[in-house]
């Protein structure tokens, strides 16, 4: 087509010029901004992924995944108003598939489905944690485990397309989470003994233990677990010890259904993970009161009725776990009565509990006996007064006092007052 010319009026023509071919705005990517010809959808994304540090062949393994829904309307939109409507970028229910990958921390590669987890409908800007089991294979296929004994797992939401998503390369977890493989054993060890920080012979105490299983099974396959306090005169379990308490735990579970991210062995947790199991004594428990100084521990599974990973190579151990000394002060003390580990907050020291008093209480008016009788009337002065026998009690030195009397003396003025400063200098 022919376009004239601005400057050379509408008789003169230009040159011929070619219009580039584009995309109309509505035709490309604005048209997934909520406008009145487009609306927003969701954008699901897997923000962080994580499984138990330990599993095995043909075992359960939990597995934690953290969904993300990143879209978002860019204005209110009109339904959106209405009691219980809900946005175009909100996710609707979905599932995330677990796989087992050849490629260390990829997501790519050979690939082997292990289960899925199902993900509840997630509303814009929002995130979703979900937690499932799946199960490992029997035997691995070639190239699925390094020289070092670890599988590498990997996952992704929405594998079958099930909701509108707008950029779907986000919904891998790159950084594939590496687990050591292990026997199917467990692994039962004490990570915390609480124990007054002084102990002397003959006190009583209320300890508490915390239980771990390491392990990737947990202990109710092969039963209950029984764990023992006791008193040695050494740091290993022996007949002649004396068992303080026992504690019979039906199932700790294994560190393979317990997510941990960055797992570091002998970390302190807030909150206890599900392989980690507290126990507090119902009772009191005394210590013995002669044989110090002797070693307060924890024993797990002394008949060895429950066979665990470290007992494959190495056989039963009799070591005592957590031994803390117990040792005559000196003092000449007697036993002390129930102690306790830290106390809460609100009660930093174990104080007995308060007693409330009992009785009637008696009013101040119902005393009785006569009256007080003083020895002496009171004496009530006045202000002025107190004021002056204030002022009389002071001495005040000669050439005051005499300026003084020469002020409040009748006709005493300034000549008076000279001559009477004249006369005590001498002149």
């Amino acid at each position: 087509m022919s376009e004239r010319h601005p400057r050379r009026g509408n008789s003169a023509k230009t040159r011929r010029r070619s219009i580039p071919a584009c995309l109309e705005a509505l035709e490309g990517r604005q048209l997934l901004a909520y406008s009145s010809l487009g609306f927003s959808i969701p954008d699901l994304a897997v923000a962080d992924a994580f499984t138990g540090p330990v599993a095995s062949l043909g075992g359960r393994l939990a597995v934690t995944v953290d969904v993300a829904n990143l879209g978002q309307s860019s204005i209110p939109e009109p339904l959106n108003r209405f009691s219980g409507s809900t946005s175009t970028a909100d996710a609707g229910e979905t599932e995330v598939a677990v796989y087992l990958t050849s490629r260390i921390h990829s997501p790519f590669g050979q690939r082997v489905l292990l289960g899925t987890i199902n993900v509840p409908a997630i509303p814009q800007n929002r995130l979703a944690r979900v937690t499932g089991e799946v199960t490992l294979p029997e035997t691995l296929p070639p190239g699925f485990q390094n020289a070092g004994g670890s599988v590498f797992l990997t996952v992704e939401v929405d594998p079958n397309h099930q909701v509108r998503d707008y950029d779907r390369t986000n919904n891998f977890f790159r950084p594939a989470d590496a687990v050591t493989i292990v026997p199917d054993l467990p692994e039962v060890r004490a990570i915390a003994l609480g124990l007054p920080p002084v102990m002397n012979p003959g006190d009583t105490i209320r300890p508490e233990v915390k239980v771990a299983n390491f392990g990737a099974a947990s202990t109710n396959l092969q039963g209950p677990v029984t764990v023992q306090i006791v008193a040695s005169q050494d740091r290993n379990f022996g007949p002649g010890d004396i068992i303080l308490g026992t504690f019979t735990v039906e199932n700790i579970p294994a560190l393979s259904l317990a997510p941990t991210k960055g797992f570091v062995p002998g970390d302190a947790n807030l909150t206890d993970p599900p392989n980690v199991v507290r126990l507090v004594a119902d009772q009191p428990v005394v210590l013995p009161d002669t044989g110090s100084p002797y070693y307060v521990g924890v024993v797990i599974d002394p008949l060895n009725e429950i066979q665990e990973i470290s007992e494959e190579d190495a056989g039963p151990s009799s070591d005592l776990e957590l031994p803390q000394l117990v040792a005559d002060s000196g003092l000449g003390l007697p036993p002390a009565g129930v102690i306790t580990i830290a106390s809460p907050t609100d009660q930093p020291f174990p104080y007995p509990a308060f007693q409330t008093p009992t009785g009637t209480a008696t009013s101040v008016s119902s005393l009785s006996g006569t009256n007080p009788v003083l020895d002496r009337a009171p004496q009530r002065a006045t202000l002025a007064s107190r004021i002056a026998a204030a002022r009389a009690s002071r001495r005040l030195p000669i050439e005051t006092k005499a300026l003084t009397e020469s002020r409040v003396r009748p006709g005493g003025g300034l000549a008076a007052r000279l001559a009477a400063r004249r006369a005590m200098r001498g002149i």
